[in-house]
This record gives C-alpha cells, sequence and structure tokens, in this order.
C-alpha cells in the first residue's frame, strides 16, 4: 500500500513540475528590461485602470508645491479625477481643491475650495468671472476648451507606459518585483517639453504585482526652467486594471458661456 502512495505522490509531484516548468523558465529566463516591459505594455492596453498620485515640486528657495490626484480613467475618452494643491511659502500656505469630468466629450470642472487671495480674485474680476460663482458649483466646458491640457496629459501617460522611456535596473531585492531604473534620454527630453524645461534628468522605481500589472511607480529628478531650479518627486499607485465601471455627468451644472456673459 506504502508503494502505491509513495508511487502516486511521485507522479502528482512529476505532473506539477511539468505544469510549472513553462511558467518557470519564461519566468526566470527574463532580464528585468523584459518584466518591466511587459508589465508596462499590460497597463497601457488595459481598458480602465485607477490611480493615486502625489507631485512635489520644491525650489531652492524652499518654496514647495503638492498636488494629489485620484484618477479614474476608462481608456483616452473618460476620465474622473479628484485633486488637491497646495504651495507653500515661508508664512503661509495656498490650496485649491475640487473635482474634474471628461464625460461624452465634455469637460465638468467643480472647485470645493479656493485660496483667499485678493489678487487672484482682482485677476478673475477683470476677465470678467466671480470667484464665489465658481465654487461649489459644476462648470461644464467644450471639449477643446482644455484640448493642450489634455494633450500633455496624454503625452505624460504615453511616456509613463512607454517601455523605451526607461534604462531598467536589477530587482533591488530578489522576489521583491521592484526595479530601479534611469531615464532614457527621449523620455527626459519629452518630460522637459511637459514641464517647460531647459534640461530634466531623473531616476526611480517600478514595482509590479504578481499578475504582472504596475503596482507602483516612484520618479525623482531635477529640472531647469526660467523660473529656477527644481526638484520633482512623483509616486503612482495604479491598481482596478480592467474593471468595469462608469463615469457619469453630473446631474446639475452651469455652462461657461453662462458664467462669462453673466458678468
Amino acid at each position: 500500500m506504502k508503494k502505491y502512495i509513495l508511487a502516486a505522490l511521485l507522479i502528482f509531484l512529476s505532473a506539477s513540475l511539468i505544469a510549472c516548468k513553462d511558467f518557470l523558465l519564461d519566468f526566470f529566463s527574463k532580464d528585468p528590461s523584459e518584466k518591466v516591459s511587459e508589465s508596462l505594455k499590460l497597463a497601457g492596453a488595459a481598458s480602465s485602470f485607477n490611480a493615486d498620485m502625489i507631485l512635489r515640486l520644491q525650489t531652492e528657495e524652499g518654496y514647495s508645491i503638492v498636488g494629489t490626484f485620484h484618477d479614474a480613467a476608462l481608456k483616452e475618452t473618460e476620465i474622473s479625477s479628484l485633486f488637491e494643491a497646495n504651495i507653500f511659502f515661508p508664512q503661509s500656505v495656498l490650496s485649491i481643491s475640487g473635482e474634474f469630468k471628461e464625460v461624452k466629450g465634455s469637460f465638468y470642472l467643480l472647485l470645493s475650495s479656493l485660496p483667499d487671495l485678493p489678487l487672484l480674485g482682482s485677476f478673475m474680476e477683470n476677465l470678467g468671472i466671480k470667484l464665489e460663482e465658481l465654487e461649489g458649483e459644476w462648470i461644464r466646458m467644450d471639449s477643446d476648451f482644455f484640448s493642450s491640457q489634455k494633450k500633455e496629459a496624454m503625452a505624460l501617460e504615453n511616456i509613463l507606459f512607454d517601455p523605451a522611456s526607461y534604462l531598467i535596473g536589477k530587482e533591488q531585492e530578489k522576489g521583491s518585483r521592484s526595479y530601479s531604473f534611469l531615464l532614457a534620454e527621449n523620455a527626459a527630453s519629452s518630460l522637459a517639453d511637459i514641464f517647460r524645461a531647459a534640461d530634466f534628468g531623473g531616476k526611480g522605481e517600478i514595482l509590479i504585482t504578481e499578475d504582472g500589472y504596475p503596482e507602483k511607480l516612484v520618479l525623482e529628478g531635477n529640472f531647469f526652467s526660467s523660473a529656477g531650479e527644481f526638484e520633482m518627486e512623483m509616486q503612482i499607485d495604479f491598481s482596478g486594471f480592467n474593471q468595469v465601471f462608469l463615469i457619469e455627468p453630473p446631474e446639475t451644472f452651469k455652462e461657461i458661456e453662462d458664467i462669462l456673459s453673466e458678468n
């Protein structure tokens, strides 16, 4: 009886090894750049995803900007984003927060809070817009209203999901699925254009989930612009690839043209 049990156990182990062989050989034969490349291609082909992003910019003088975004995206056509931005000065902080949607060819903007800044109020009033009429109201704009900003956002996404953007190093710790990288020259040049910088250099880390999708991307770098030198840190946590969800337009909103005409 023991012989039959031992034989059955050996058959089971042999079958398991045969079934896992192709997967193990495939996994261990790939170098880090191949693993990261396949992960980014999976992300780029996904029908939907969620992304939580923190972006920090720091100047030599100690001023800093911190922006947080929670995005839910359906391909390139629809997106819902919660955002908050804080500008830190030596003795004060300016904050703005809200929500942004692109649905069915229209843009919708909700400003939940605006900074208490008289100069901003005066500037907007010169344009015929009163800040108090913007806060807490959904505003609809045509798709071309933010066309340049959308192009820059899509350009940034294309850079992040393009395997050619990274020079991948070794896995940071065995089994961690975390890979360091240097930013490739073409990606650095494209990011410099987006940030309107004369020069950009960066490095970072990509963490891949067990099912092959990117889980976290961290990018750190320095760039120079007409406003001075900046240190940048960006972290994006990805989730929800290929999940089914809907992005609906707000039930009530004002047209941007009506707001302008009223003033």
